[in-house]
C-alpha cells in the first residue's frame, strides 16, 4: 500500500507492506513539481493496483463481492464471496491472513478461501501438508492453490525504486520477503462459534481425529 506524507515544502512517498515500511527522502514540491504531480497522478489513478490494492477482489454494480482465482483444473474462474470469516485487521506486518466463505459463480458447493503472505524462511508450510493429505478420507479437500507467481514483496519494493523514484528511495534494509498464497478448499462445515455447546465441539473433534 502506498501513501504520501505532505508538508508545505516537501513530500515523502511511503510504502507499507507485510514486511515493514519504506519511506523516501524528501521531494521538494516546488523545485521538483513534475515529480510531485506524477506521484499525485499515480496515487489517484483509477487503476487501483498502482496504489497497492488487490484487483482480483472486486464489487459488482449490485453490491456483491467477487474474487478472480483458479479452479481445480487451473482455469481462471470467478467466486462469489459470501462471508469474511477471519481478517487480521490490527496488523500491518506479518502474514495478514484472511479467510472467506465463497461459491463458484454458477456452482452450488461452497468453498473456504484462505489467503496470506508466507515467509520466505519457511522450510515447510501449510501447502506441503495439504497436498500430501489431499486424498485422505475425512481431511479437508484442496480445490486449488495460488502462490508465489509474480506476487512477492520484493517485486513490489523493486518496482517502487525504479526510474524516477530511484534517487528518492532510501537504501534497502534487510527485510523478510513474503510470498502471496491463496488456498481454496471445499467448505467442510459450520464455524466453531456456531456449535450449541461444548459437547458438539468435542464430538466434531473426535470425528475429525477418527477421519
Amino acid at each position: 500500500m502506498y501513501g504520501l506524507i505532505l508538508s508545505h515544502e516537501e513530500a515523502r512517498l511511503v510504502l507499507y507492506d507485510h514486511s515493514g515500511t519504506m519511506i523516501s527522502s524528501g521531494i521538494n514540491i516546488h523545485s521538483d513539481a513534475a515529480t510531485f504531480v506524477r506521484l499525485i497522478s499515480a496515487l489517484g489513478s483509477r487503476k487501483f493496483s498502482l496504489a497497492g490494492f488487490d484487483e482480483s477482489i472486486f464489487y459488482s454494480t449490485s453490491g456483491a463481492r467477487y474474487m478472480k482465482s483458479i479452479d481445480e483444473q487451473g482455469q481462471l474462474t470467478l467466486y462469489e464471496l459470501l462471508e469474511l470469516v477471519h481478517n487480521n485487521r490490527d496488523q500491518v506486518t506479518g502474514p495478514a491472513c484472511s479467510c472467506w466463505i465463497g461459491r463458484p459463480v454458477g456452482g452450488v458447493d461452497k468453498v473456504a478461501i484462505k489467503e496470506y503472505w508466507r515467509s520466505s524462511g519457511s522450510d515447510t508450510d501449510e501447502i506441503t501438508f495439504l497436498l500430501k493429505a489431499k486424498k485422505v478420507e475425512g481431511f479437508v479437500a484442496v480445490v486449488a492453490i495460488e502462490h508465489g507467481v509474480n506476487r512477492e514483496l520484493s517485486t513490489f519494493r523493486q518496482r517502487s525504486s525504479n526510474r524516477v523514484l530511484r534517487r528518492y528511495i532510501d537504501g534497502f534494509h534487510p527485510f523478510d520477503n513474503r510470498f502471496f498464497t491463496r488456498v481454496i478448499m471445499k467448505a467442510s462445515g459450520e464455524k466453531v462459534h456456531r456449535f450449541k455447546d461444548g459437547l458438539q465441539l468435542l464430538c466434531a473433534l473426535k470425528d475429525a481425529v477418527q477421519g
